[in-house]
């Protein structure tokens, strides 16, 4: 998906990670209150490691995950 990422202009690129786990950081420090989020990815994509990290922030803020 690199080639995808690289092709599309500055202003639609999102964020981009070789890991899902390089990816959470990322991702944590986007999400703002009252923003919902759907993750989806295979099993190997380890795409639960981001479900697992925006779980933790909803619990850091109280609400429920």
């Amino acid at each position: 998906m690199k080639s995808l990422w690289e092709a599309l202009p500055p202003t639609r690129q999102g964020g981009y990670a070789e890991t899902a786990a390089e990816l959470v950081p990322q991702l944590t420090r986007a999400v703002e209150p009252g923003d919902v989020v759907m993750v989806k990815g295979s099993r190997d994509s380890h795409a639960k490691a981001l479900a697992e990290a925006l779980g933790a922030l909803g619990a850091r803020s109280g609400e429920a995950a």
